[in-house]
Protein backbone atom coordinates (compact mmCIF):
# COMPACT_ATOMS: atom_id res chain seq x y z
CA UNK A 1 0.00 0.00 0.00
CA UNK A 2 2.94 2.26 0.69
CA UNK A 3 4.44 1.55 -2.51
CA UNK A 4 0.82 2.89 -4.24
CA UNK A 5 1.25 6.24 -1.97
CA UNK A 6 4.80 7.04 -3.30
CA UNK A 7 3.25 6.65 -7.34
CA UNK A 8 0.60 8.58 -6.23
CA UNK A 9 2.74 11.68 -4.52
CA UNK A 10 4.94 11.64 -7.27
CA UNK A 11 2.61 11.63 -10.33
CA UNK A 12 0.36 14.65 -8.78
CA UNK A 13 0.02 17.86 -9.10
CA UNK A 14 3.05 18.46 -6.25
CA UNK A 15 5.04 16.89 -7.83
CA UNK A 16 8.89 18.20 -7.91
CA UNK A 17 9.79 19.71 -11.32
CA UNK A 18 12.39 17.78 -12.50
CA UNK A 19 14.61 20.24 -14.91
CA UNK A 20 18.29 20.84 -14.68
CA UNK A 21 21.41 19.21 -15.55
CA UNK A 22 20.21 15.72 -14.48
CA UNK A 23 18.11 15.45 -17.14
CA UNK A 24 20.23 16.81 -19.93
CA UNK A 25 21.47 13.94 -20.68
CA UNK A 26 19.98 12.37 -24.18
CA UNK A 27 21.85 9.11 -25.37
CA UNK A 28 21.72 9.20 -29.42
CA UNK A 29 22.23 6.84 -32.15
CA UNK A 30 24.63 7.89 -34.60
CA UNK A 31 23.04 8.63 -37.58
CA UNK A 32 24.14 8.40 -41.04
CA UNK A 33 22.74 9.21 -44.42
CA UNK A 34 24.73 6.72 -46.29
CA UNK A 35 23.15 4.14 -48.67
CA UNK A 36 23.49 0.67 -47.03
CA UNK A 37 26.56 -1.66 -47.71
CA UNK A 38 24.20 -4.41 -47.62
CA UNK A 39 21.73 -4.56 -50.20
CA UNK A 40 18.43 -6.64 -49.73
CA UNK A 41 16.83 -7.80 -53.02
CA UNK A 42 12.82 -8.66 -53.61
CA UNK A 43 12.92 -12.43 -53.50
CA UNK A 44 14.65 -11.92 -49.99
CA UNK A 45 12.26 -9.71 -48.95
CA UNK A 46 9.40 -11.85 -50.58
CA UNK A 47 10.89 -14.73 -48.30
CA UNK A 48 11.17 -13.16 -45.37
CA UNK A 49 7.77 -11.85 -45.28
CA UNK A 50 6.69 -15.35 -46.18
CA UNK A 51 8.05 -16.97 -43.10
CA UNK A 52 7.24 -14.13 -40.55
CA UNK A 53 3.45 -14.75 -42.07
CA UNK A 54 3.92 -18.33 -41.97
CA UNK A 55 5.13 -18.30 -37.98
CA UNK A 56 2.37 -16.17 -37.31
CA UNK A 57 -0.54 -17.75 -39.00
CA UNK A 58 0.51 -21.52 -38.64
CA UNK A 59 -0.16 -21.83 -35.07
CA UNK A 60 -3.26 -19.33 -35.04
CA UNK A 61 -4.66 -21.75 -37.96
CA UNK A 62 -4.21 -25.03 -36.34
CA UNK A 63 -5.23 -23.43 -32.85
CA UNK A 64 -8.80 -22.51 -34.66
CA UNK A 65 -8.99 -26.06 -36.35
CA UNK A 66 -8.84 -27.64 -32.69
CA UNK A 67 -10.65 -25.44 -30.86
CA UNK A 68 -13.89 -27.75 -30.90
CA UNK A 69 -11.43 -30.37 -29.04
CA UNK A 70 -10.29 -28.05 -26.37
CA UNK A 71 -14.16 -26.62 -25.84
CA UNK A 72 -15.01 -30.45 -24.99
CA UNK A 73 -12.12 -31.16 -22.87
CA UNK A 74 -13.53 -31.39 -18.97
Amino acid sequence: MSLLRGIVRLSGPRAPLRTGPSLSLNPRAPLTSKVSALEIGTGETVIGLGVMSAVILIPAAWFLAHIEKYKKRE
